[in-house]
């Protein structure tokens, strides 16, 4: 996927990671395939689709269009790296989790507040 072909998420992991885990959660997530039950391929990696998986685990099945036989389908998602820690250091993820608590809690408690101080002064 091109940089101006980013999804939503990619695009939003871009704007708020910095340039070293974004790199990391792309170069990772290219190791990620997808598989056809149909025609039994491995079409392309997750991060072609628009996906990102990063210091993932498991085998996860999701509903994604078969570029090759052109149906929405139940693929199997699977590692192809091989051993994951021949990829050396990997960037933490936890100020990016920090951030994203951060918006989703402080905003909505600061917007309550405000509207609890005008509504009961």
């Amino acid at each position: 996927m091109a940089e101006g072909n980013l999804s939503g998420m990619q695009r939003m992991l871009r704007r708020h990671t910095s340039p070293e885990l974004f790199a990391a959660m792309q170069r990772e997530s290219r190791l990620w395939k997808t598989e056809c039950p149909h025609c039994q391929t491995d079409t392309t990696d997750i991060w072609e689709i628009g996906g990102v998986r990063y210091k993932a685990l498991g085998e996860p099945r999701n509903r994604i269009r078969c570029p090759r036989c052109n149906q929405n389908r139940w693929m199997r998602v699977h590692w192809t790296g091989g051993d994951p820690n021949a990829l050396g250091p990997r960037p933490s993820v936890t100020p990016l989790v920090i951030k994203i608590v951060l918006i989703t809690l402080l905003i909505p408690l600061a917007i309550v507040g405000a509207v609890l101080f005008f509504v009961l002064r």
